[in-house]
Formats: C-alpha cells, structure tokens, sequence
C-alpha cells in the first residue's frame, strides 16, 4: 500500500491530482463556512434593522432598572410609555423581546436574573445582606450583554458598577468580582 503510495505521489499526474483534491476540499470548507456567516450577518442585520427602537427600550428598560431604584413597574413605564402595574406582565413582556433581539449569553444572563427574583420572592424571610448586591450584579450583566448585542460596543461590568456606587470599596469591590465571575464562569461550565 504504501509502495503504492509512493508510486502515485511520484507520478506528475499523480500529485497534479492530490493538488486538484487538496484545493477542491478547502474551497468547499471555504464556501461552507463564507455561506453560514453571510446567513448569519444577513439575519443579524435584518434585525438591527426592523427592530432599532425595540432594542432601544429594553437595553433603556434594563438601565433604568439597575440607575434608578430597582422599580420594575417605573422602569418599563418610562422606557416603552406605556403604563402596566403588573410586574410578572412586565417581565413576561421584556422576555420575549429580549428572545427575539438578544443573543444566547444575554438571554442566560435574565434567566439567572430571573431566577434569583424568583427565589427571593419564594424565599422572603430568609433574606440576607448579599441580597441587593447579587441583585445589582446580575442586571450589571445583562447590561453589559445587551449593549454588545445591540451596538456590538464591550462594556465590562464592574464599569457599570463604578458608575452606579460611586465610593465602592475594596470588599465590596471583591464581592461584586466574584459573584459576577462566579456567574460567568457557571455559564461557562453548563455549555459543555
């Protein structure tokens, strides 16, 4: 066999056509992968378009949420104009249009906001002080999301919270470090 090889490889015919082979696999990778990309900024684009003002509301949604004082009924309010007092309704509004515009990693990033609410909720008399801090972390995250998603522009998160706590000290910092590391990293792990 490998005789045989050698035979073919030393033959001009033979490595023309090894040649021939070798350019016909890459320019089909090539064209598959140039093919999934263009789908992909094709769909991305399309829904930049249809969507800009959409998309505006809720990254506004998420901010007022997390500058002004965690009040999820002033939050939509001001940000879509339109004035619901049902807060599950709110949220259940801001979820599906966040599917429709925003990436995998920002929809992770409410769902674990979502489910520490939820938790809190069930869990009222159980609070304890890390409670507003957790709070703050995970909508500092799908802030920071939300903004690539829509403007493609990388915001980290411990900037957002510099801008909200403005004398945030050295524990406090470290706290927020891990709890946001500690959520990142848990993503990280549960898509393998």
């Amino acid at each position: 066999m490998l005789s045989q090889l050698k035979k073919f490889l030393n033959n001009p015919n033979g490595l023309k056509i090894l040649e021939l082979v070798v350019t016909i696999i890459i320019a089909y990778f090539t064209a598959k992968i140039t093919a999934k990309n263009s789908r992909k900024n094709l769909t991305t684009q399309y829904f930049k378009e249809k969507g800009i003002e959409t998309q505006e509301k809720i990254l506004k949604f998420w901010s007022n949420l997390f500058m002004d004082k965690f009040d999820i009924k002033e939050s939509y309010n001001d940000a879509f104009h339109e004035n619901i007092d049902d807060d599950v309704h709110i949220l259940n509004l801001i979820n599906k249009e966040s599917y429709i515009y925003c990436s995998a990693k920002t929809i992770k990033a409410i769902k674990d906001y979502q489910q520490y609410v939820y938790k809190i909720n069930d869990n009222k008399h159980k609070k304890t002080s890390l409670s507003p801090m957790i709070q703050i972390a995970l909508i500092t995250r799908i802030i920071s999301r939300m903004k690539y998603d829509f403007t493609g522009e990388k915001v980290h998160e411990l900037d957002l919270l510099q801008i909200k706590i403005k004398d945030l000290k050295f524990f406090h910092l470290f706290i927020y470090k891990f709890i946001i590391i500690y959520a990142n990293l848990k993503d990280i792990i549960l898509n393998f």
